[in-house]
């Protein structure tokens, strides 16, 4: 499920990340140069919660616009948590903290001991989704808070689940429509 600000939608494009609720990974993506994506959750019918945040939720009241719900077939996505291609380890390796050996000053590079920034000058996940994508992977899926999300790279097709803008926000969401 893909929640909008915009209705009538046919596809999804990754191009317009961050124009309807900017989440706290947004500042790192642009900064780091990652892969525009669309973001979708995913799970069990009956399970898809939307946060808050995303569905315009001001205390008790959907204060930010109307939303609109979307759905689409997901195939082919890097599964994080399986980690079959050891994409994810290999990223958390590569950015280890370096080795501070034990020599005394004199004989060590100080380049070598710097500090404890990782061998690829960042944190793991960059590296991991610039790895799947470089494999081929329309995106990936995770887990995420209590259920799961996919990020998609490219242009998703989706279906409306209704025509009509979403007014209880505290509905939950089902593959396919609304429970």
């Amino acid at each position: 499920v893909h929640i909008s600000t915009q209705p009538g939608l046919s596809r999804l494009d990754p191009s317009y990340y961050g124009t309807g609720h900017r989440g706290e990974e947004y500042a790192s993506t642009v900064r780091e140069g990652l892969p525009n994506r669309t973001y979708m959750y995913v799970g069990p019918e009956g399970t898809v919660e939307p946060e808050l945040s995303v569905m315009g939720v001001i205390g008790e009241e959907m204060r930010r616009g109307p939303r609109y719900a979307y759905t689409a077939e997901l195939k082919d996505l890097y599964d994080v948590n399986a980690d079959p291609e050891q994409l994810v380890r290999m990223a958390q390796a590569y950015n280890l903290p370096f080795y501070k050996p034990t020599l005394p000053w004199w004989a060590v590079d100080s380049d070598m001991v710097a500090g404890s920034q990782g061998i690829g000058g960042g944190r793991a996940i960059p590296d991991m989704e610039r790895w799947i994508k470089e494999r081929g992977y329309p995106g990936y899926i995770s887990d995420f808070g209590g259920g799961r999300a996919a990020a998609l790279y490219g242009t998703t097709d989706v279906v409306p689940i209704d025509a009509e803008p979403i007014t209880d926000w505290r509905r939950k969401f089902a593959v396919g429509g609304r429970v």
